[in-house]
């Protein structure tokens, strides 16, 4: 994974921003073939569930209503190299956490100035309300939420 992305990025001059997707990394998944591509990472979108296996978090909860878990997983990730950590909370909503490491958003120009107006910053962001006994389909959920995250950190 690391060769992949330092090919990608050194074919793309260092203009492409790298957003990584965990969707259904397990327990079981080979922690090293992620663990040495994290610091070219630049959006690193995870689920709580994800986030507990990659983090090494078993027996912590990572939740809305756990503030402190959720910093403690999104600084693990930004000691690894991880400028933006996208972690959605389902119902709960989203935490993200931008790197406080001026030298990392600075290193990757495909971030933009406002990665690094939000160096060290980080926002739970409650669920989007939804009108009682709506139907409501998450199918493509993380995708748009991460589509608008990078639309936001594109902005020049």
């Amino acid at each position: 994974l690391h060769a992949f992305l330092s090919q990608a990025q050194a074919q793309a001059q260092g203009s492409l921003l790298l957003s990584v997707d965990l969707n259904g990394v397990q327990s079981d998944s080979p922690a090293h073939v992620l663990e040495a591509a994290l610091p070219l990472v630049d959006v690193l979108h995870l689920n709580e569930a994800e986030a507990q296996v990659i983090t090494q978090q078993q027996h912590s909860s990572l939740s809305a209503s756990d503030p402190t878990g959720l910093s403690r997983a999104a600084a693990y990730l930004h000691d690894r190299g991880v400028a933006v950590v996208a972690l959605t909370l389902g119902e709960q909503g989203a935490y993200v956490s931008v790197t406080p490491q001026q030298a990392r958003l600075d290193g990757s120009p495909a971030l933009g100035r406002q990665a690094g107006r939000w160096a060290g910053e980080s926002v739970l962001l409650p669920p989007a309300p939804v009108t009682e006994g709506a139907q409501v389909n998450t199918n493509g959920a993380g995708d748009a939420f991460i589509a608008g995250l990078v639309a936001a950190l594109l902005v020049r």
